[in-house]
């Protein structure tokens, strides 16, 4: 195994116990922090026509620009893996747009999106300790289902995007790609 292999497995081991350490001090353990009925969203009051639109808009922002990006690049003969890239980042842009576009013109989907003013310099706290306590949770979601497929006799394939980035020859590229890949999953 290279050595960068085993850094990043070091690395991803090291943040799914990290996260389970947070879950333990914050939700599950005697002591801990969030508990039952202590949720800090709001609840979010919206009829079932105005959030089938607002789930219509966002899926319409993710595949309209991509699948246009994706057709308009392949039909300019574009390298693949750019391809790839561009489309991907299409179709981050347009679900932002769209989520944002929505709650802009439907009045009912305008929820705020953080806490009273109070507990706003919190935030990245707060969403560094929902990264580390979902790792372990993805991790483990992504195992059960490789084993499931395995058994299926049916060999897990690796993203094309994996191996992009680790194939990656340029550091701006690789900079950009992960930045949409981490940016990119976030509303």
């Amino acid at each position: 195994m290279p050595a960068a292999a085993t850094i990043a497995y070091a690395i991803e081991a090291t943040l799914c116990l990290g996260g389970l350490a947070v879950f333990w001090r914050t939700v599950a353990g005697p002591n801990a922090r969030w508990g039952p009925g202590r949720i800090a969203l709001e609840r979010w009051q919206v009829s079932p026509a105005s959030f089938l639109i607002f789930l219509w808009a966002v899926f319409a922002g993710f595949f309209v620009p991509g699948i246009g990006a994706l057709q308009l690049l392949t039909s300019w003969k574009v390298d693949r893996d750019v391809v790839q890239i561009v489309a991907g980042a299409a179709s981050q842009v347009g679900m932002f747009l769209a989520f944002f576009g929505s709650r802009k013109l439907v009045p009912e989907l305008r929820v705020p999106l953080v806490r009273p003013p109070e507990t706003r310099p919190h935030f990245a706290k707060a969403g560094a300790a929902v990264f580390l306590i979902a790792m372990p949770v993805i991790m483990s979601a992504s195992l059960v289902w490789q084993a499931l497929l395995k058994l299926a006799g049916i060999a897990p394939i690796e993203q094309d995007i994996v191996g992009i980035v680790a194939g990656a020859d340029s550091p701006a590229f690789l900079i950009l790609t992960l930045s949409f890949a981490i940016f990119g999953s976030v509303p």
